[in-house]
């Protein structure tokens, strides 16, 4: 599953080659997490002590997503997030990555 969903992200976002490991939450959710490297930011490296791009998912019932859908198959919502942290001071935030045509990087995903 976590494969599919970054090869929807990749296509969806245009980043590509980042290393992303599973990270487990509590009730139903998992996030997957890659640490952008300082010589894919460009100038802003220096304004940035770290970048991360975080994809968050959910376990969903695929009935709520698709009408073909059988009782009990389950599906991934994901939403993608890049946080970063700012040299100078140490404070941080995050953005909603978004697609070359302005809309946020999200989706479901059918498990199988």
């Amino acid at each position: 599953m976590e494969k599919r969903i970054i090869e929807e992200f990749e296509r969806k976002s245009g980043i590509k080659g980042l290393e992303f490991k599973r990270r487990e939450n509590e009730g139903g959710k998992f996030g997957l997490i890659a640490r952008v490297p300082k010589d894919q930011l460009g100038v802003m490296a220096n304004n940035f002590r770290e970048v991360w791009v975080t994809i968050d998912c959910s376990y969903i019932e695929a009935s709520e997503c698709f009408l073909d859908a059988f009782e009990g198959e389950q599906a991934v919502y994901y939403k993608a997030y890049i946080a970063y942290t700012f040299s100078l001071d140490g404070c941080g935030d995050h953005i909603e990555v978004m697609s070359a045509d302005g809309k946020e990087v999200h989706g479901v995903i059918r498990e199988g």
